[in-house]
């Protein structure tokens, strides 16, 4: 079976995920459309 020699051979390096951008990006979404409605703090500094 050369198939599971393969699979041990190849490195089984799973890439962290490096971008954290849709995360923020889906916070502010709420904050810009309905602010307070979301209950996220804003950048100015108001929590609601």
């Amino acid at each position: 079976m050369q198939s599971s020699s393969t699979e041990t051979a190849a490195p089984v390096v799973e890439p962290e995920p490096a971008e954290p951008v849709p995360a923020p990006l889906i916070l502010l979404e709420p904050v810009e459309g309905n602010p307070g409605d979301s209950g996220v703090c804003a950048a100015d500094g108001w929590c609601d």
